[in-house]
């Protein structure tokens, strides 16, 4: 049976946020289809220990791609860079950073395109995000143009950065020839995740506050914010399908349209646990939009039919055995 990966087999590719939650299983993608991979991260939140499973079958290098000359060394002679490296957290640390997160992203975003030009690769993969859209887009949401009103109010300094580099990434298809493909991916969690402390992302925190006993536990907003949720190992099928079969600088969204409320996303984490704490919602915390969830068809008809291998119940219990493998003997709070 052939792979359906097998275009990746003996290219030299980078990956930037290569020990990222998504960029770990990207390289173990990449390494399975037979890619010659070089890893880079500068482990300001990527974990090392994501990739010591693959030593010896990929490149580790661990460097500031916002250093002069960083990523112009590094991509020289290479063929493809996929591009995930940014600064994000949850929505507790992005309301209130809104032009840290703005600059520090451009800068990298424009220093790795620059340098891609510069090395002449062949195909790259600009990594967005769905904080691109306003938050009165529709929903499920389509691909809608990038100026499109004003990105997500919770997150609008980190999504204005991604709205520029989907422009400049647009811009070096359309000045060098280089094969381009952009991709707005949704929310995505897997067991490999790094506690980020009260800036940490929606599921890891409720699932630890939920083994640490939370009860009651608080909800921010309403609780009826509705998310779609796609495990990493997902995002990297999807990335490696789109940046093979769709490099024309034309975003596709990498998410579905099935949503879960915060609410019942919290009492699905309890099921999992065996746990049943009372909830509570806390209206003065920001929510982001009402709903966000992403609308598939470009997606699938790009990946021939694409759908997630990982279902979110059982994502959910892997986080719970994250918790136990993070946080057991230790200081949980």
């Amino acid at each position: 049976m052939t792979s359906p990966f097998a275009y990746w087999q003996g290219r030299r590719v980078v990956v930037t946020g290569a020990a990222g939650l998504v960029g770990s299983h990207l390289c173990d993608l990449l390494v399975e289809a037979g890619a010659r991979v070089l890893a880079v991260d500068d482990l300001s939140k990527g974990i090392l220990e994501r990739l010591t499973h693959l030593e010896g079958r990929i490149q580790f290098a661990k460097a500031d791609l916002c250093a002069p000359n960083a990523a112009r060394d590094l991509f020289r002679g290479q063929e493809i860079v996929l591009h995930l490296a940014s600064r994000a957290y949850g929505i507790a640390y992005s309301a209130d950073h809104h032009d840290e997160m703005y600059r520090f992203n451009v800068d990298l975003n424009r220093k790795v395109l620059d340098a891609c030009a510069a090395a002449r690769v062949a195909r790259v993969l600009a990594v967005s995000t769905s904080c691109v859209y306003p938050d009165d887009a529709p929903c499920p949401t389509p691909e809608l143009p990038v100026n499109t009103g004003e990105p997500e109010k919770a997150n609008r300094g980190y999504g204005q950065a991604k709205r520029e580099l989907e422009i400049d990434a647009a811009r070096l298809a359309r000045e060098t020839g280089i094969a381009v493909a952009i991709v707005r991916p949704v929310n995505a969690y897997s067991g490999r995740y790094k506690w980020e402390g009260n800036y940490s992302h929606v599921i890891p925190m409720l699932v630890k506050r939920i083994m640490d006993g939370d009860d009651p536990l608080v909800i921010w907003g309403s609780g009826r914010q509705r998310r779609n949720f796609l495990h990493a190992v997902d995002f990297g099928r999807c990335f490696l399908a789109v940046t093979e079969h769709y490099a024309t600088a034309d975003p596709v969204n990498v998410g579905y349209e099935e949503t879960v409320t915060m609410e019942e996303l919290a009492r699905a984490i309890g099921d999992a646990a065996g746990r049943r704490p009372a909830i509570r919602f806390d209206p003065s915390k920001p929510e982001g939009r009402l709903v966000k969830s992403a609308d598939s068809t470009k997606l699938r008809r790009v990946t021939g039919g694409m759908t997630p291998s990982v279902p979110l119940a059982a994502g959910l219990r892997e986080m719970i055995e994250w918790y136990h493998r993070s946080f057991s003997q230790k200081d949980t709070r």
